[in-house]
């Protein structure tokens, strides 16, 4: 769950809320179960995910084989490559923004 006061301009909270509809339909994109207002305060209830690529590489003592490396590059090349067709740009790429389905 996420949450904003409902006076913040530019809401980056509505935002984010409007690029995960758009990909609704994508692979590796969490599934948005509410978004309201709620006392003052705007609220995204969402699917929770995997670990972040940061835990993963903390996990593993930041020593990640090739074939892991391999597939976690390619999954967010993929990604970013479906957030760019959809005409978003990230804006903040960093390990811990990224949440990996390591079961698939």
């Amino acid at each position: 769950m996420k949450e904003e006061y409902v006076q913040a301009c530019n809401s980056p909270l509505t935002r984010e809320f409007q690029v995960y509809q758009s990909l609704r339909e994508q692979t590796g994109f969490p599934r948005i179960y509410c978004f309201s207002e709620v006392a003052g305060y705007r609220v995204m209830v969402m699917e929770l995910l995997g670990p972040s690529l940061e835990d993963l590489v903390v996990y593993h003592g930041r020593s990640l084989g090739l074939q892991i490396v391999s597939w976690v590059a390619c999954t967010l090349l993929e990604r970013i490559e479906e957030l760019h067709e959809q005409s978003w740009i990230h804006g903040d790429i960093k390990p811990q923004n990224f949440l990996l389905d390591i079961d698939g």
